[in-house]
């Protein structure tokens, strides 16, 4: 929300999204794309962003380790025995529904 006002505080004082990127640390395409998607340079506000962007976050479905029970028991095995998640994600077979 933060980086967001900024944008808008910014984008209000006439300056570039460049700019306004550099000052951010943010990559210019990330602050064209986040402006972009959110109304364009004259109706951006950070408030109604913030809201449209935890909005598309919200996930549709329920997570994989949620819905299989199994699958979870085996991951939370591996992680306790100090595995790395690549290497579990490796270890498990595709082909294995681990319900």
């Amino acid at each position: 929300m933060a980086e967001r006002e900024e944008i808008s505080r910014g984008i209000a004082s006439g300056r570039s999204l460049r700019s306004i990127a550099y000052i951010l640390n943010r990559s210019p395409s990330t602050l064209s794309r986040e402006v972009r998607r959110n109304g364009g340079r004259t109706r951006y506000r950070a408030a109604e962003a913030d809201k449209q962007a935890w909005k598309r976050a919200r996930r549709r479905k329920r997570c994989r380790l949620v819905c299989r029970p199994r699958l979870r028991q085996v991951v939370e095995e591996k992680l306790r025995e100090a595995w790395a998640p690549q290497q579990i994600t490796g270890w498990l077979q595709p082909d294995v529904s681990w319900r």
